[in-house]
């Protein structure tokens, strides 16, 4: 009971369909008059969100829901919302993919028909994946004289991250080199995990070429200075890989040609 010259509202707590609110005019010489009005109170949906894991790595995640939805009077219709622009109608059992890591809110929104609203909220989290990258000095070698110098080039986002490399049997925690007896092609695997357990790799195969075979074929050795040619031919096995041919006499740089022709202007040994 309220004093009508100073009413305040009134909130019921707890859901009964019909509540009556009575108004009562008395004067000062005792006649009464009184008003009744009857409110209806609309049922508020009930909702649980359940998220079955709330932190996964941006690669192939998938968050699952299950999810209550009830009210006791009427119906409801109920949404999940995302977080990132999406959303699922069927709330029972709604599922969804991220393209983009970051902090996310959930929400589970129910509507009775009556318009009552009623909305329950879980934080999630999709980690960013470490992007696995290879640095290598030359990836294409000869075998004399080949070395291999590997660098780490991986980043991450956010966090942190740690690296393991693997050759042949071998494995490794930081860069390393190594350099190959025999021609061929020789991979190398680098993961990298983060600080949350997310994990990518990549493979690099590096070649060692064999080493070009050159032969000189001359008519002859030696010829006395005046008049003197030497008829030369270059034998060359490139060992499939294209090449060409470069004639020195005496570190000088004379012809490019297959079939040279030398002549010498003084006599001795070349």
């Amino acid at each position: 009971t309220q004093d009508i010259e100073t009413p305040s509202p009134v909130t019921y707590d707890s859901f009964t369909q019909f509540k009556a609110i009575t108004l009562i005019a008395e004067t000062t010489i005792g006649c009464v008059d009184s008003s009744v009005l009857a409110v209806e109170l609309y049922a508020s949906p009930s909702v649980d969100l359940n998220v079955e894991t709330n932190e996964q790595c941006l690669e192939n995640n998938l968050f699952k829901t299950n999810n209550t939805v009830t009210i006791p009077n009427g119906t409801v219709s109920s949404n999940v919302i995302w977080g990132d622009g999406s959303s699922n109608l069927d709330t029972s059992n709604a599922e969804h993919s991220y393209t983009t890591y970051g902090d996310y809110d959930v929400r589970l929104i129910a509507q009775s028909d009556k318009g009552c609203l009623k909305e329950d909220t879980v934080p999630i989290r999709v980690n960013p994946m470490p992007e696995a990258q290879i640095g290598v000095n030359d990836s294409v070698q000869c075998l004399e004289g080949n070395e291999f110098i590997w660098e780490d080039q991986s980043s991450v986002a956010e966090g942190t991250f740690e690296s393991e490399w693997k050759h042949r049997n071998d494995t490794y925690t930081e860069d390393f080199s190594f350099s190959q007896d025999a021609a061929g092609e020789y991979t190398v695997n680098l993961q990298v995990t983060s600080d949350k357990g997310c994990l990518s790799s990549i493979v690099k195969t590096v070649e060692v070429l064999e080493m070009p075979e050159a032969i000189i074929v001359s008519d002859t050795k030696g010829q006395c200075l005046n008049g003197n040619t030497f008829n030369v031919n270059g034998q060359i096995d490139g060992k499939g890989q294209p090449y060409k041919q470069f004639w020195y006499v005496k570190e000088a740089l004379v012809d490019q040609a297959e079939n040279v022709k030398f002549t010498f202007e003084q006599d001795g040994l070349y």
